[in-house]
């Protein structure tokens, strides 16, 4: 930048960027009104007039432009954040200087010079420029920051979880000035939800979600936690009848002989006399029996009545067509509480989300799929087994595969499954992934039972005509592996058919798995791998001591989990026999 001055008031300075004399007349001039931008080599010739003045002399100077210095770098890229940022400029010229406006103006050598970095509380645009003597000053480079700090998420004064009586849940955030607004259906609060005045009373079961406002400031996130509030339903009384005990078994005494009113015995005959024996009921219950009438003997006591053994009746579990499945006597301080349903009761709805799940203490359930034939029966869970969605416990918000029923009248035990994912969280990655691929695997063996009971035939999948056996039926195969990429296919033989089980994709397991048998492969079904499939053989042993580090409560779970997928698979090959 150039600058030209006159000592004399009133003067007019008059220049030339040819090398020519500035003179009135001359038409190739400037008249200077401010700094003169140089930005390639030039001679400046420049003279002074004023009116009733003899000009002055003319002052020439030559200037050569070397380059332009580079542009500014900012440290920090354009963009929002929600937090104050710090902003350092650069220039790859060391000597240059950089000036900088926080508007929209364009920087120049009057501007703020930089010197530290610059600290951004607020939304700002930086424009910034690098001059040097004699260089050709930078392009201006601009960038916008949008900073619009975050509130905190708010936090709940109660852990969420299950609760058996009601409770009372405060909400705060750390950043004073705010409001919270909260909805109670898992919706995502706005400012238009209810407002959080004071601590809240909850005596049902909600989804709680809260989020923090405040201007100028970036709404946080939502805060939700699910608060079950389980109240205990009582089993009602039942007035059961009264129990008949028989006596305990004795030999009926002989009567006295003068008290039996029938003809002596005549001389040389032998008097014959009945010993009876009286045979209890069961203590179970009264049982009715019947006895076969005889004719009595003149003037000698009735005969006792003697009782048959009557058939007993079969329990709720076992008068059914559809396969058990039980487990070990559960674990009771992995229970929260206890749920009475009817029968017929539906406990679960398939295709909707839950993350509860229970254990049966009473009675049975029934797991159905309704159909256009109407139910399709699956499997009945006694007790000790787990129905609901265990594979909650390894990610939340999982869809209902199946309904389940109250067989009867059935106690339920709530499982704490807060409990029971800490437990599962310590377990390596590879046991979780294996679970989550048993899990998936049920779901499709439940389809294909569904698909028998309405006497549906698997699609073909054209896929397994180009796949070549990794595991054959009946093979002694003790190799465990997880399938890296491409597919591989569960397929059943028998009869001359085959029979597609289920479609295995990355991540899933197949092989032998330590300490649990459903009756797939190897001895029940071979594994077909397509063309493209990528497997990683997995340690056994170590899976095997992760199993045996676990609890009872949750070794029992995993078992449970494979008796169902070995009932499920024989329950569709008898609907597919049908």
């Amino acid at each position: 930048m150039l600058f030209i001055s006159c000592g004399t008031p009133k003067a007019e300075v008059r220049y030339t960027t040819d090398g020519s004399e500035p003179t009135v007349e001359s038409p190739l001039y400037s008249l200077y009104s401010g700094p003169v931008e140089l930005e390639e080599s030039v001679t400046i010739s420049a003279r002074a007039f004023r009116q009733g003045w003899d000009p002055s002399a003319v002052v020439s100077a030559a200037y050569e432009i070397t380059g332009q210095v580079a542009s500014p770098k900012f440290s920090l890229k354009p963009g929002m954040y929600t937090t104050e940022q710090t902003v350092r400029l650069d220039c790859a010229d060391s000597e240059a200087r950089i000036f900088y406006t926080t508007g929209r103006s364009e920087p120049t050598q009057d501007s703020t010079p930089y010197k530290d970095p610059i600290q951004l509380a607020e939304s700002v645009t930086l424009s910034a420029r690098a001059y040097k003597t004699g260089w050709v000053p930078s392009e201006v480079v601009s960038a916008s920051y949008e900073v619009s700090r975050r509130l905190p998420a708010p936090v709940f004064s109660i852990k969420p979880g299950n609760y058996d009586t009601a409770q009372t849940v405060a909400v705060e955030c750390d950043t004073g000035g705010t409001k919270i607004y909260y909805t109670t259906d898992g919706s995502e609060p706005t400012e238009e939800s209810s407002l959080y005045t004071g601590p809240l009373e909850l005596s049902e079961t909600v989804t709680l979600s809260v989020r923090a406002y405040k201007i100028g400031w970036t709404p946080s996130e939502s805060a939700e936690g699910v608060f079950k509030i389980i109240k205990k339903k009582v089993k009602p009384a039942v007035k059961k009848p009264p129990v008949e005990v028989s006596p305990p078994p004795r030999k009926k005494a002989i009567p006295k002989r003068e008290e039996v009113q029938r003809a002596a015995p005549s001389e040389g005959e032998e008097e014959v006399v009945e010993e009876i024996e009286v045979i209890p009921e069961r203590i179970a219950g009264p049982v009715k029996t019947e006895t076969k009438k005889e004719a009595p003997i003149a003037g000698a006591p009735p005969k006792a009545a003697v009782s048959t053994p009557q058939k007993r009746k079969k329990t709720v579990e076992e008068d059914s067509s559809v396969m058990l499945v039980k487990g070990l006597v559960p674990d009771f301080l992995y229970i929260l509480n206890e749920e009475w349903f009817e029968p017929g009761e539906e406990i679960i709805e398939r295709k909707k989300y839950g993350d509860w799940f229970w254990v049966v203490l009473e009675g049975a359930v029934d797991i159905i799929r309704e159909t256009p034939r109407g139910r399709a029966p699956i499997l009945r869970l006694g007790t000790g087994s787990y129905p609901g969605v265990f594979a909650a416990v390894l990610s939340p918000k999982r869809m209902r595969t199946a309904t389940a029923v109250a067989v009867g009248k059935v106690c339920l035990g709530v499982m704490d499954i807060q409990r029971i994912s800490t437990e599962f969280s310590s377990l390596s990655s590879e046991f979780r992934v294996m679970l989550e691929s048993l899990v998936a695997r049920v779901a499709q063996i439940t389809d294909l039972a569904e698909n028998f009971y309405l006497e549906k035939s698997p699609e073909a999948d054209d896929r397994l005509k180009t796949a070549s056996p990794l595991i054959k039926q009946g093979e002694k195969t003790s190799g465990l592996f997880r399938i890296k990429q491409g597919n591989a296919f569960l397929v059943r033989h028998e009869e001359q058919e085959r029979v597609c089980l289920a479609t295995l994709g990355t991540d899933d397991f197949f092989g032998q798995i330590p300490l649990l048998d459903f009756g797939h492969e190897p001895l029940g079904a071979s594994i077909l791998g397509s063309p493209d499939v990528e497997t990683l053989e997995i340690d056994q042993e170590k899976i095997r001591q992760e199993y045996e580090k676990l609890t009872k409560a949750a070794r029992s779970i995993i078992a449970n989990l494979g008796d169902s997928l070995s009932i499920t698979t024989k329950m569709a090959f008898k609907y597919r026999k049908k």
